[in-house]
């Protein structure tokens, strides 16, 4: 366990790095879901988890945090918020909370809203 926290601590310290990407790079994994769609309602999908579209030009590691995260929350909910959400009206209980937004109960699929975080 202390293996897979160790090889994880890297992933999500780079996915809240808010070091600016490449904003040129085509290295991204998603593509969106429709060109002449607004970014606030466009969603793409990248291995079953749900992203705005603004995430199609979001950095790997940042596409590949938000996916872990999403798909691995036996190991995000033990791990602390650090971003401060945790003292706002809605506060935070996990770094799971701090990448995941919300599960959709129809399909559930993994919804993430990265904004908050100043991703998009």
């Amino acid at each position: 366990m202390r293996i897979l926290i160790a090889a994880l601590v890297p992933v999500i310290l780079a996915a809240c790095s808010g070091a600016p990407g490449d904003a040129g790079s085509s290295d991204s994994a998603a593509q969106p879901a429709s060109a002449g769609a607004a970014a606030d309602t466009s969603r793409i999908t990248v291995e079953g988890v749900s992203f705005p579209a603004a995430m199609a030009e979001a950095p790997p590691e940042i596409v590949e945090a938000y996916v872990f995260a999403a798909k691995h929350p036996e190991v995000l909910k033990h791990m602390p918020c650090y971003c401060g959400c945790h003292e706002g009206p809605d506060p935070h209980g996990s770094n799971y909370d701090c990448f995941v937004d919300a599960i959709d109960g129809s399909s559930l699929v993994p919804r993430v809203d990265p904004d908050p975080m100043g991703f998009t």
